[in-house]
């Protein structure tokens, strides 16, 4: 019998019992395309999950008209009830703007919703005021998406707003708003452009939603005419408010204009035509009163506020074309934006141009914080006016062998409640009182070099682009004094604290 080699299969039934079936033949084409479809079956499972569980696509945001009150606020409106009005009777500012004051009032009155309202800004709620006190108030132009923040049951809840044209926000000095003044609610920028809207009117287009505010997507606040007192000598009137019905630059009749009336006011330059205050007497022709046109311009911040910071007067309205030195600055303060840094004022900080730790001259004593060591408030008349505080950071010390403080760090808030000048013990740029007077110019060579006279002597101050000023008393070819001002004017003036 031949025998197969290998054995074929036993006949009969096959597979007969007890054989296992045979193996099927799996290409290695067939595998790759088993294992890519169950790769693209998760990858598309993963990519509908995400998109319809883990990621929501659509940003809605609420509308608000410029009177929207929501039912979940911060505080009750922060608003300006009343207009104001100049003595002719002209309204300058409308209801409905911001008002700081009753802000910090609400937020101070709910300690739960200032904390969280603070922990939104980023700040300690002792810092409230001070922060409040860096923002101005302007009216948005332009509808504006922004993250908003509304008090819910005791906790902030954040959603997407658009505010509508006319909204009344504090905003800092970049222009970014950081309340909206008819809730007290904070407010950050937008985050993702909003795909829907909710309450909107019929009509309403998303597509001109700004996410970012542009330049001129607010209105300025009302300026003022000049800053009150800003000449140091006492003499002007009438400045430092909104279209003033007269003013007087040096309380004598040639410089004193009143009746006046502002045909125009808010702009880049505002115009108005008053009467001269000279004698009416035949004998004096020249001195007779007349129509004196006036106008104000440069206009911008000082001392934090909106300001026209310089005038011209003329006998006719085709002469108001002030060139060079032609009108009268009537700001002589700080030209800088209001400061949104950090308020970091302390026993340590260096003084800067105009200040020191985020607080300079010209802002309210308010911004002083409690990390002072002794405050000084004058309570009866002197040499100086009653009201008058002096907040020292340092424990003051005389030494009578150089006649100096070396270790002085005070801050002199005037009786109307504002930061007029630092007595200091050293500047970020290395001067300390002791110094080499000639390491001063090396220090503030990039800085604008001006002089005042202290007694009859030249005291060298610097002035950095923004108007802020630091000052250095010299004696003995040694620093003997280091102060903060305001920068002085005219020829030859004697120094402010004089």
């Amino acid at each position: 019998m031949t025998t197969q080699f290998p054995p074929g299969p036993p006949t009969g039934a096959y597979p007969p019992a007890g054989y296992p079936p045979p193996r099927q033949r799996i290409t290695t084409t067939t595998a790759a395309l088993a294992a890519i479809a169950a790769i693209l079956v998760v990858a598309l499972v993963a990519t509908l999950l995400y998109v319809f569980v883990l990621r929501d696509t659509t940003t809605i945001a609420r509308y608000e008209a410029a009177d929207f009150t929501t039912t979940t606020p911060f505080t009750d409106p922060a608003l300006i009830d009343d207009t104001l009005t100049t003595a002719a009777g002209e309204t300058i500012a409308e209801a409905g703007t911001c008002n700081p004051t009753k802000l910090k009032t609400q937020l101070a009155a709910n300690p739960s919703a200032a904390a969280a309202w603070a922990q939104i800004i980023g700040i300690k709620t002792t810092e409230i005021n001070t922060y409040i006190d860096t923002l101005h108030s302007e009216t948005i132009t332009t509808p504006l998406q922004v993250t908003n923040h509304d008090y819910e049951s005791g906790q902030p809840r954040q959603l997407q707003s658009v505010l509508d044209t006319g909204t009344a926000v504090l905003v800092d000095n970049k222009g970014i708003p950081r309340v909206r003044c008819a809730c007290g609610n904070p407010l950050k920028p937008a985050k993702n452009s909003a795909t829907d809207i909710t309450g909107a009117p019929q009509g309403f287009d998303l597509n001109n939603v700004a996410t970012k505010p542009a330049k001129d997507d607010y209105t300025k606040p009302v300026p003022v005419l000049g800053r009150d007192k800003f000449d140091t000598s006492g003499w002007a009137t009438g400045f430092g408010t909104a279209k003033p019905g007269g003013f007087s630059i040096a309380s004598t009749a040639s410089s004193t204009v009143g009746d006046i009336t502002w045909e125009s006011w808010g702009g880049d330059t505002a115009i108005g035509l008053g009467r001269t205050q000279d004698r009416e007497n035949p004998q004096y022709p020249d001195e007779q009163r007349s129509d004196m046109w006036v106008l104000a311009y440069d206009l911008g911040w000082c001392n934090g506020v909106w300001t026209y910071r310089s005038i011209f007067r003329s006998r006719d309205r085709a002469g108001l074309n002030p060139t060079g030195d032609d009108g009268t600055e009537i700001c002589n303060g700080s030209r800088a934006a209001p400061s949104n840094e950090p308020v970091t004022l302390g026993p340590d900080s260096l003084l800067t141009f105009g200040g020191a730790g985020g607080v300079y001259v010209g802002d309210p004593g308010s911004k002083i914080p409690n990390t002072y060591v002794k405050k000084n408030v004058i309570t009866t008349p002197g040499m100086y006016p009653y009201g008058t505080i002096f907040y020292d950071f340092r424990e003051n010390t005389f030494d009578a062998q150089t006649l100096t403080s070396p270790n002085v760090a005070e801050v002199w808030v005037n009786e109307e409640g504002i930061i007029l000048q630092f007595r200091w013990y050293g500047t970020d740029r290395g001067i300390k009182i002791g110094s080499p007077a000639a390491d001063i110019e090396k220090a503030y060579a990039d800085a604008e070099r001006r002089t005042c006279r202290l007694g009859l002597t030249p005291t060298p101050y610097f002035v950095d682009k923004a108007g802020r000023a630091v000052l250095f008393i010299i004696s003995d070819n040694k620093v003997r004094g280091i102060r903060a001002i305001e920068p002085s004017t005219g020829v030859d003036p004697h120094c402010p604290f004089e």
